[in-house]
């Protein structure tokens, strides 16, 4: 029919600009390197497999397996990507062109013309501002932010393993040092009976050595409690049973010494996922504003129309221009929306640097706070209570102490050790603190 020429006529016109819109990550996540992300172990081809079960397998969980199980198989990492991928689909819908319309509508003008009238119009709006274009740069800057969030929450995850493994590690050390102070509580013990049966001293002593013991017992029990909460809690950070996890080697004895206090927090902001999230956040906020200004622009709308009856005299060419005349609602809402939300972006960009420059001066702050409490314990304290246990152990054994001064010796020794302990797991979840900002430092001691 001859409507249908008017039809192809409008092709170009439909077709205009209108390729079809693909969707891809504007970063590569896979390629994509940071100081801040361990690096990657294995090849290329082992990507994609899983290596839970070679890391489990082990006899010992080091702080790199750990890690890597972790960054494996973590749900919450997956979700991240994923809102890559939702964000990244949304330049589709921003780069479609508007549908053409068809009307096609059957008239039959009374009683008296019984042969009823047929009109077609076809309309295609032409787009005239450049909201496709910024719409795709909208969509495009989202996902720049998913991406950089999708890092952050990397970060924060391997963080979260690294304290988990360390305090793990630690708590096995503390149930080593309640099991030698077992041990030795029963070996005082075992004296006291032999001197209380060859009426040395006054069985009191036993009574007290048999308190000591069950105390060390209690006290090994504790360890044995924190352990497993804190196995527990580093293989949910893993994303694993906790029944399945080897035992943790011990923390390396020597934390190392950090750069200068200015560089590391200039450097924790200029590696901050979380600063470069809230700055795409502030582009993407930026193109949206753009859009609702080009939305304010209104589409010019191209039509033909044909009529015809069975009449051939009745036949009817119409050709239209159509545009909406922005008097009262020049889209002012919209764009005063977008406005305050790159403002908000704008100040989540102060606030992410804030953050960050927080968080290093507090573990810059712990960390010189634990390792000044480890020098002096370990220049002063423990070496006073090795010498003070082992002169009570020799005057006991002689005869010229009571298991009193014995008992407070072993337990200043005790004491002082885990004080060290202690102070060695802080100064260390501090360095862990302080890598997760800055990512790793060149001369530090993995544990």
């Amino acid at each position: 029919m001859r409507w249908m020429r008017s039809a192809t006529g409008l092709l170009p016109c439909v077709i205009l600009g209108c390729a079809v819109p693909r969707a891809g990550r504007p970063l590569d996540v896979a390629s994509y390197r940071s100081a801040l992300l361990p690096a990657p172990s294995g090849t290329e081809a082992d990507a994609g497999t899983d290596p839970t079960m070679s890391v489990l397998a082990g006899a010992e969980l080091t702080l790199e397996g750990a890690v890597t199980v972790a960054l494996a198989r973590r749900p919450d990492l997956a979700v991240a990507e994923a809102q890559i991928d939702v964000e990244t689909a949304a330049r589709i819908g921003a780069l479609a062109y508007p549908n053409p319309e068809a009307t096609l509508t059957v008239e039959r003008d009374g009683a008296e013309s019984p042969v009823p009238q047929l009109w077609l119009e076809i309309s295609q709006p032409i787009v005239l501002s450049d909201r496709r274009r910024l719409g795709a740069e909208t969509a495009d800057a989202n996902a720049v932010a998913a991406t950089w969030e999708l890092f952050q929450r990397r970060v924060e995850a391997v963080a979260e393993v690294r304290e988990a493994w360390m305090e793990a590690s630690s708590a096995g050390a503390t149930i080593e040092l309640a099991r030698d102070s077992l041990s030795l509580a029963e070996d005082f013990s075992r004296v006291a009976g032999i001197r209380v049966a060859a009426e040395a001293v006054p069985e009191i002593e036993l009574l007290r050595a048999k308190a000591g013991v069950e105390r060390a017992r209690f006290e090994v029990e504790a360890a044995e409690t924190i352990l497993a909460a804190r196995t527990a809690r580093l293989a949910a950070a893993m994303g694993v049973p906790d029944a399945a996890l080897p035992p943790c080697p011990a923390l390396g004895p020597e934390p190392p010494v950090l750069p200068d206090a200015a560089s590391l927090e200039a450097r924790a902001v200029e590696e901050s996922f979380a600063v470069r999230a809230a700055q795409a956040r502030v582009r993407a906020a930026e193109a949206s504003a753009d859009v609702a200004r080009a939305d304010g622009i209104p589409d010019l709308t191209v039509s033909a129309g044909y009529g015809q009856s069975i009449d051939p005299t009745a036949s009817l060419w119409t050709v239209g221009l159509g545009v909406p005349l922005p008097l009262f609602d020049r889209n002012q809402g919209a764009i005063a929306e977008a406005e305050a939300q790159r403002a908000r972006a704008e100040a989540e960009v102060l606030a992410a640097e804030a953050d960050v420059r927080a968080a290093i001066r507090v573990a810059l702050a712990e960390y010189a706070g634990a390792t000044a409490s480890l020098r002096v314990i370990r220049d002063t304290v423990a070496p006073l209570a090795e010498q003070a246990l082992a002169g009570a152990e020799v005057a006991y054994r002689e005869g010229g102490a009571d298991y009193l001064a014995l008992l407070d010796a072993q337990r200043a020794r005790v004491e002082a050790r885990a004080l060290e302990l202690q102070a060695l797991l802080d100064a260390w979840l501090a360095v862990a603190r302080i890598e997760s900002l800055v990512g790793p430092l060149a001369d530090s001691e993995v544990p």
